[in-house]
């Protein structure tokens, strides 16, 4: 298990944290947390695994909105 904190996976993902709360809320991947801490850390594999891939030669998603 490679735990992290939520801020800290936000940052190094480019991610707002809140987006991780979604990911948490929605039961897409779990919350960690000791006794007698404050901090709430997430599994750093099972966030990087619930991932997947886009087709992107799906009509549906067009990736040229994502261009820089």
């Amino acid at each position: 298990m490679n735990l992290q904190t939520i801020q800290k996976v936000a940052q190094d993902k480019g991610i707002h944290p809140d987006s991780v709360l979604k990911m948490i809320k929605d039961g897409r991947i779990l919350a960690y947390k000791q006794d007698g801490f404050k901090r709430v850390m997430i599994d750093l594999n099972e966030f990087n695994s619930s991932f997947k891939a886009i087709n992107n030669v799906c009509e549906e998603f067009d990736i040229s909105i994502f261009e820089i």
